[in-house]
């Protein structure tokens, strides 16, 4: 237990230099002015985002405003049907196209085709385009069976086809095939 004995009078006594109650009341004051600042940066952001809003709004209403008018509407609806028209001329003319490739004879892939499936022992001396997409091919082998072999690897390419027997003489040959238009399968 402590006993505090002063002799001194209560005037002359050290003081606290802050009381504690205007300690509290600076604390409450700063506490008010930070709310009161919140409460006016939260209204002016609500304030702005508000402005954006309106402005979002009445920027969507002019929008509907000139489409739903009576011109825009037939407007649209002439470029809708223009648009049909051109995709149905496109179309057309890619079934014009198709069907030209379809009946086109690729000759240049047709020859790569013959020459490169010659086996040994055979050798083309001419090739001759007979009519549209009929091609004779003249050569030699030793004998008739080399002859028949190249007719039947030639007729296993799925654009040339076998056309007639091959003629075979004292080792020359001639042979016809019919190259299918349309180009490579």
């Amino acid at each position: 237990m402590n006993v505090d004995i002063n002799v001194l009078p209560q005037e002359f006594l050290p003081r606290p230099v802050i009381r504690l109650r205007t300690l509290l009341m600076l604390g409450v004051i700063i506490a008010l002015a930070s709310v009161a600042y919140l409460l006016f940066d939260l209204k002016s952001n609500a304030e702005d985002q508000v402005s954006s809003m309106e402005q979002n709004i009445a920027s969507a209403n002019a929008e509907i405003e000139a489409f739903s008018s009576e011109q825009t509407l037939q407007e649209m609806t002439n470029e809708v049907n223009s648009l049909r028209n051109t995709v149905n001329q496109l179309t057309a003319h890619q079934g014009h196209y198709e069907s030209f490739v379809a009946s086109r004879v690729d000759w240049g892939d047709a020859l790569r085709r013959v020459q490169s499936r010659v086996p040994s022992r055979v050798s083309i001396t001419a090739m001759t385009q007979n009519g549209n997409n009929m091609l004779t091919i003249q050569g030699t082998a030793p004998s008739y069976s080399y002859v028949t072999d190249y007719l039947r690897i030639l007729d296993s390419d799925p654009i040339l086809v076998q056309d007639g027997i091959p003629s075979w003489t004292d080792g020359v040959f001639s042979l016809k095939i019919s190259v299918v238009p349309g180009g490579e399968e």
